[in-house]
């Protein structure tokens, strides 16, 4: 990467301060030095300000209850050879929380017009290795205008969190595998692309905003790839077997969530349906499969079954 290319981190955080505050740290510990970092705080309620004030990321706590205020303040790299650099940290909260999409739009957009060239994206929960970001830019020597991501991995058992199915092979000839989508865990995008493709969708707002991104690139003539040598931990998104295991569905905890995950899902299947290989046949089988990890592994109302599927088509 040129040296006259600067480099943010896009960071959405929600009542998660102790992991977000190991987040920042990794991030200040990159062997390549960031120029910034983008927080999005969706109007925490855990005390997340006074932890980031307290840690020396942010001069003063910005109440943000009528609208969306922002606080600018530096602090230094903390890696070996990147020590002494300052990062700018620009803290931005938001006057309400508009979920995980909302909050990378916000970002990206926010660091798009501040004119940084790169955005790295991730959730608060996120944990890079210290080279995670120096691996991921070389992996982009391939090709500069497309989309990169690191394994994601459980920090618990080392096993792949998100994975393509020909990924678990363990003999490559290069160092970056082609992917449908990059996940918004470690997704490093440059400005240019952004500029073709727009920003993520912020009415998707929990789940999904990154696959339909991916998907949109796509559209648009831009891949998504993984290097295999980028590493990045992430806690698994726990499942639950369902119809004599025939099924394996994400396990979600309450109605919003359960309803997000299956219009979304619905909205993506219907809208992408060339770029997910999906013939007609197959769309309808994926959208009966989607609709049965609801209607027959979960405590959500019917009613909110098929408002979402309703949401889904018409979106």
């Amino acid at each position: 990467m040129p040296k006259h290319e600067t480099v943010c981190a896009v960071v959405v955080t929600y009542n998660r301060k102790n992991i977000l505050l190991e987040c920042l740290d990794s991030l200040l510990k990159q062997t390549h030095a960031l120029d910034a970092i983008y927080l999005i705080d969706n109007a925490s309620s855990d005390g997340t300000p006074d932890m980031l004030k307290k840690a020396g990321f942010i001069k003063e706590i910005l109440s943000g209850q009528s609208e969306t205020v922002e606080d600018e303040h530096s602090i230094r790299m903390l890696s070996e050879g990147t020590q002494g650099k300052e990062v700018t940290i620009h803290y931005v909260r938001m006057h309400k929380n508009t979920g995980g999409a909302g909050g990378f739009h916000e970002g990206v957009k926010r660091g798009y017009n501040k004119g940084y060239q790169w955005l790295w994206l991730m959730d608060d929960d996120c944990l890079p290795q210290i080279n995670c970001l120096e691996l991921l830019f070389k992996a982009t020597r391939l090709n500069t205008y497309a989309l990169y991501g690191p394994i994601v991995a459980d920090a618990d058992t080392g096993e792949y969190v998100w994975v393509s199915a020909d990924l678990k092979q363990k003999h490559f000839h290069s160092d970056t595998h082609m992917v449908r989508y990059v996940p918004f865990n470690g997704l490093l995008i440059n400005r240019w692309v952004v500029h073709q493709i727009g920003l993520p969708l912020s009415k998707m707002i929990l789940y999904g905003d990154d696959v339909e991104y991916g998907l949109r690139a796509k559209r648009m003539g831009f891949n998504s790839y993984i290097s295999l040598k980028s590493y990045l931990t992430h806690p698994r998104v726990k499942t639950v077997n369902i119809m004599f295991s025939i099924l394996k569905c994400p396990y979600l905890y309450d109605e919003k969530r359960g309803y997000y995950r299956l219009r979304n899902g619905i909205y993506i299947s219907k809208h992408y349906a060339r770029e997910l290989g999906l013939g007609w046949i197959r769309l309808i089988f994926r959208l009966i499969k989607n609709s049965a990890c609801w209607i027959f592994g979960r405590s959500i109302s019917h009613k909110t079954i098929i408002q979402a599927i309703i949401d889904g088509v018409r979106m």
